[in-house]
């Protein structure tokens, strides 16, 4: 076991100096954790928007034109190929393809994923509150 010895100047002589174990370095392991949550959460969102894809018919180069990516892009996409596209750009592609996702990350990578989080609601299916629309109405007539 590699261990290091920090010894402070106002530690006392009884008390043991504090060792840590220069392998487990708690930065490296959350850089690797949050590598591995970035990968989870590119690689979940890019099956999504070629589930979205696949079920829409569309061909990869009419996708591509409608979500403004060139068509190799959508290709990467659909063969999951994603390791070279930013989560970013992913999002970006989502958001353009009217894709309601939840992405969530967790206390470890494996906790991470994207979600669909269900239709779009269209205006004629969203329920009003008869007590906001009196209030809205209440609003306009003082303005």
């Amino acid at each position: 076991m590699h261990l290091s010895v920090q010894e402070s100047f106002d530690q006392s002589p009884a008390t043991p100096p504090v060792c840590y174990d220069i392998r487990n370095n708690s930065y490296a392991a959350t850089a690797d954790t949050d590598t591995r949550t970035v990968q989870a959460l590119r690689s979940d969102l890019a099956l999504q928007i070629a589930r979205h894809i696949r079920c829409s018919g569309q061909t990869q180069v009419s996708a591509a034109k409608r979500l403004a990516v060139p068509q190799p892009t959508v290709s990467q996409i659909m063969h999951g190929k994603v390791s070279q596209l930013s989560l970013e750009l992913l999002i970006r592609i989502a958001v353009r393809a009217e894709l309601p996702v939840v992405l969530q990350t967790g206390k470890d990578a494996e906790e991470a994923g994207a979600f669909v989080a269900g239709e779009p609601l269209q205006e004629s299916r969203i329920l009003r509150s008869k007590v906001a629309d009196e209030a809205r109405s209440d609003v306009e007539r003082r303005c």
